[in-house]
């Protein structure tokens, strides 16, 4: 264009040296390289960089808490992601905030951005009519990224920082001139890092040839798919179990460990801790531990937008290439072009006869919407086992996704960022922070040929040994004693029960008798049209069944079928239901019609059985309820005895509820019968025990709200009657308070007030 600019101006210096004049480098200043690389709160500006530079015409208006995000957290990273030594962080407020946050905790990270990482301490906030506060360290501090974490008031708006100063320590930085686009700089050529390599195997290369398993010593090996494998030994001595535990270095592993005792049939290893530790009980004997690569899986991801049309033959090209190395058992791999058509194949590619009719029939689109992209990669890699990976072709001309982050943090894929015709430093940052998440790699593409070297590189880095740290532990086993307090709180909204309930009300004649001034029909119509009308959710899938409906017969009715309850509806057929002198009591032919009844609901089923009296229709009940638990419908029976004074009877009733994996409620009047089919209803929860040995019992059934005494141990609450979700299994020691809160489909977790024992 005949004009000529300068780009830019070195300075050579004394390592150790300021120049004089020059102020203290903020690293953090986004015209240095400083940037957001992610947040859980939209702080403001492009990538969230208002966070970083304090303006006054964009001061924050106060920040109020988000009971969804109770902790505003934001990661912020230097030029191209290089350490930076440390000396201070600095606090920059506006002189018009009012009520400011007490501060924020800082934590840093030398390795990647979802961490570890280590605690720094805590930035004040500035004082009352002053603007700048900072963190200093009495040594700098060697720090990649760093991490603020805010807790907002709960009950009102608080400001926090308008900016945040990184200051370096004098005399090396971030800025010098290093190797161009990468993190290595000042850090590793303080401590002489050298490049990573590999580990070599340290297995056996077979089960016969199986390496003796170190026991709380550090393992470092590799492994790769089709090359090695690495085999282990372990022997349990004579005596109790033990309990076996591998710990990863890694948080989520691209390794399989697999676990078979000397018979080689397969040992279950239970995952903790997310993907991290596994464990197993082991008896007395010989195992052996198979670690292998699993395969892997890629999601190629490029630019179609027209600022990169030049480079999209190229692209294909350089993914037929790809293709064709694709084998079974291997490898499998996802095209994923921009746009909003998505992934182009229908499911992962294991060969390349997979991929060709997909690139001919390549949706004709155009996107630049490169986070998008990374998005829908990291939620497909998520549930993948093995190595997962993304190679991105792209000049990262996109917007900001709030949901990306996550995802990624989740996934934790390795990306390779091949950046195209970029010459911008906010782009090339978002790249490198994609390929800083877990090794991957960041490099700018010059030139058509420069795309097949970017993909060389990615597919020897995919295809290079997959290495894994682990630590082994084996301890010895006891039945651990005592008993701890456990109870169970709904989360808002959650009290009520789910799933399908049906009702079934013993009309017989014997409920003409009266108790309390009235026939014990008319309290049961009552007790029953009050749980329809106020207690159960409004439109919940409900049945209502009744027998006893006609003199000298064992007819069972079903009055109101299966369908979405309509509460004065309901209400009507159970007023409408009299009782009937002489009528008998088929209980076994009610339960077994309920399970049919029930067939078409989803679980939970709870089975709700009001009656006064044994069964008289020659049916056998307890046949009855076995037969639908066996059927494989889960149903719970519940049995409400009202005005049942024959003890032995009640004690029957009780053991056929148990049969049914329900309660049995008794109920001696009105007010009784009214709170028993309430509580029939309440969610409840299994409590089984599982011994070393294997065995299990169940040693408890708690109610929603309930606190219950249950033995120490391996302890699994499992949703039972009126509830449902997930298992959650627990460890107990004895004298323990154990608060669980429960959640309708979500299940029990672990509350923040449970206490260690005494």
């Amino acid at each position: 264009c005949q004009q000529v600019y300068v780009q830019e101006i070195q300075a050579i210096a004394v390592p150790g040296t300021h120049p004089d004049g020059l102020g203290p480098i903020n690293a953090a200043d986004l015209e240095l390289g400083g940037h957001m690389v992610w947040a859980n709160h939209n702080f403001g500006g492009q990538w969230n960089s208002e966070f970083l530079v304090a303006q006054a015409d964009k001061s924050n208006n106060g920040w109020p808490r988000n009971n969804a995000v109770p902790v505003l957290q934001a990661t912020l990273a230097f030029h191209q992601n290089r350490a930076a030594l440390v000396d201070s962080i600095v606090w920059v407020g506006d002189p018009d905030d009012t009520e400011r946050m007490a501060g924020a905790t800082v934590e840093a990270s030398l390795d990647s951005p979802k961490g570890p990482w280590t605690a720094l301490g805590q930035l004040p906030a500035p004082p009352p009519g002053e603007v700048r506060s900072s963190l200093g360290f009495d040594r700098p501090l060697w720090a990649r990224y760093l991490r603020l974490s805010f807790e907002p008031a709960s009950d009102r708006t608080l400001f926090g920082p308008d900016g945040i100063e990184v200051i370096e320590a004098r005399g090396t930085s971030v800025l010098a001139l290093w190797e161009d686009d990468q993190p290595r700089a000042a850090y590793e050529a303080s401590i002489d890092a050298e490049p990573m390599a590999p580990e070599p195997p340290a297995g056996g290369p077979d089960r016969d040839n199986a390496v003796p398993l170190p026991l709380d010593t550090s393992i470092a090996s590799s492994v790769v798919i089709e090359r090695n494998e690495d085999w282990w030994r372990l022997t349990v001595p004579p005596g109790p179990p033990n309990r076996l535990q591998l710990a990863f270095v890694q948080e989520r592993p691209v390794v399989v460990a697999e676990l078979s005792g000397a018979d080689g049939a397969p040992v279950p290893l239970k995952a903790t801790r997310g993907e991290r530790v596994f464990e197993a009980v082991l008896r007395p004997g010989e195992y052996a531990l198979r670690i292998y690569e699993p395969p892997r899986s890629v999601v190629i991801s490029w630019d179609s937008s027209g600022s990169v049309s030049q480079y999209i033959p190229r692209t294909l090209a350089a993914v037929r290439t790809w293709g064709r190395s694709l084998q079974p058992g291997r490898d499998a791999l996802q095209l994923l072009p921009f746009g909003p058509k998505g992934f182009i194949l229908d499911d992962w590619a294991e060969t390349p006869e997979a991929i060709e009719p997909a690139l001919r029939a390549l949706p004709e689109e155009q996107s630049s919407n490169s986070e998008k992209a990374m998005m829908d990669a990291a939620v497909a890699l998520a549930d993948r086992r093995g190595a997962r990976g993304v190679v991105i072709m792209t000049d990262a001309e996109t917007g900001m996704n709030h949901s990306l982050w996550p995802a990624l943090l989740k996934a934790m894929p390795r990306v390779v960022s091949l950046s195209v015709d970029s010459d911008s430093r906010q782009n090339a940052a978002i790249m490198m922070d994609w390929a800083a998440l877990n090794g991957g790699r960041f490099q700018r593409v010059v030139g058509p040929l420069g795309l097949a070297d970017g993909m060389e590189m990615a597919n020897a880095l995919f295809r290079a040994p997959k290495a894994y740290g682990l630590t082994a532990s084996l301890e010895e086993l006891v039945e651990p004693v005592g008993e701890a307090q456990l109870t169970i709180e709904a989360l808002e909204g959650n009290a009520a029960a789910s799933g399908a309930v049906e009702l079934i009300l013993d009309a017989s004649g014997s409920m003409l008798q009266r108790m309390e001034g009235r026939r014990r029909i008319d309290i049961a119509h009552d007790a029953l049209t009050s749980l329809v009308r106020e207690t159960l959710p409004d439109g919940m899938p409900f049945a209502f069944r009744a027998f006893g409906l006609e003199e000298d017969a064992c007819r069972s009715e079903l009055m109101v079928p299966l369908g979405p309850l309509d509460r004065e509806s309901a209400a009507s057929a159970i007023e409408g239901v009299p009782a009937i002198n002489l009528a008998k009591t088929a209980i076994a032919d009610s339960l077994r019609a309920a399970g049919s009844d029930l067939a078409e609901a989803s679980a939970p089923r709870v089975i709700v059985l009001v009656t006064d009296g044994e069964e008289t229709c020659e049916g056998d009940p307890e046949a009855a309820i076995e037969e639908l638990r066996a059927s494989g419908l889960d149903a719970r029976v519940n049995i409400v005895g009202f005005a049942i004074d024959d003890a032995a009877l009640a004690e029957t009733f009780s053991a056929w509820a148990e049969a049914g994996g329900g309660t049995y409620f008794d109920a001696r009047g009105a007010k009784a019968l009214e709170q028993s089919i309430a509580d029939a209803l309440r969610p409840r929860f299994d409590v089984t025990r599982t011994y070393l040995d294997g065995r299990t019992e169940t040693v408890a059934r708690v109610a929603l709200g309930e606190t219950v005494t249950v033995p120490a141990g391996n302890l699994t609450i499992s949703p039972g009657s009126a509830a449902s979700g997930s298992a959650l299994t627990l460890d107990v020691t004895g004298n323990q308070t154990i608060l669980l809160q429960y959640q309708n489909g979500t299940g029990v977790v672990r509350g923040e007030d449970s206490l260690p024992p005494d």
